[in-house]
């Protein structure tokens, strides 16, 4: 699992929670929603298993010090298909709300970073099959592969997930809009007019203002509110916000039903996942 792009996932928690209420009489897109929500939720809790299915077979290779697995990040802002500028009333308190999560720093372990390089080599030798200049995840009797045999079974290949083809779907779709297109256009002109550097998206926006390192604890700077001002201020007299909102629902809703046998599959190999993951614990987990 952990060795599985995150990126198409980080999108497909914005299209569970924005695909827009059922377009027809059957309430089909409902049902892929929930399917979705529910991919969501397995996803993570099998990668919390293949976690604690690395570090049982690192200690059953005799390292007792792990470096800490980070969770995984399924949806942040800065992700958003619709980089949607921040409202204006939060924006003069708030700048941007940068989260923790939108912060590049990694979880770590003081123990593990005081081991010396050498023994840091042998973790990661017995983890992933590392050698200088190249890893082999895949490796046979690597703690990488066991967690994978546990997972999918002996050899067998992580299943192909079709959420990042579901989000591009989406995304494809609303960005080709030319509504979008020109109300982003105004909105990045309307910047420009004020001082700010020409933009391509909002996103961008938001991104330039991220604090260096991440969000820290100081609140916004002045520098991070005038910028999400003028961005707020923008994206309201362009109509930019409005036409994002209007045109990525139903975008969200026709790849969401395009991909929904495929995400009733995936589901399905998740939820398989998770038995054979709690199983194969040591003692054998059943709450997942």
């Amino acid at each position: 699992m952990r060795i599985i792009q995150r990126l198409g996932m980080a999108g497909v928690l914005l299209l569970a929670a924005c695909a827009g209420p059922p377009a027809g009489p059957h309430g089909d897109d409902a049902a892929a929603r929930a399917a979705l929500a529910d991919v969501v939720d397995l996803y993570a809790r099998v990668d919390a298993v293949d976690g604690r299915l690395i570090d049982q077979c690192m200690e059953r290779k005799g390292f007792h010090v792990h470096p800490p697995h980070p969770a995984v990040v399924l949806f942040t802002p800065l992700q958003d298909p619709l980089g949607r500028s921040p409202r204006l009333d939060a924006a003069r308190t708030q700048g941007y709300a940068f989260t923790a999560a939108e912060s590049a720093e990694a979880p770590r372990n003081a123990a593990f970073d005081a081991l010396s390089t050498a023994d840091k080599d042998r973790y990661f030798g017995a983890q992933y099959g590392y050698r200088p200049g190249a890893a082999t995840p895949d490796a046979p009797g690597t703690c990488t592969r066991t967690a994978m045999d546990a997972l999918y079974g002996p050899g067998i290949a992580p299943p192909a997930a079709p959420l990042a083809e579901l989000f591009h779907a989406a995304a494809d779709r609303y960005q080709q809009d030319n509504g979008v297109r020109a109300a982003v256009a105004a909105w990045s002109s309307c910047l420009s007019d004020r001082g700010f550097p020409r933009f391509a998206t909002p996103a961008d926006a938001r991104r330039h203002a991220l604090p260096q390192g991440g969000p820290g604890g100081t609140g916004p700077t002045p520098r991070e509110i005038d910028q999400a001002v003028a961005d707020a201020t923008c994206a309201d007299s362009t109509g930019v916000r409005a036409r994002q909102e209007e045109v990525w629902a139903p975008s969200a809703t026709e790849a969401l039903l395009a991909y929904a046998q495929r995400i009733e599959t995936y589901r399905q190999q998740l939820r398989d996942q998770l038995e054979r993951g709690l199983r194969a614990l040591t003692p054998p987990d059943r709450t997942g």
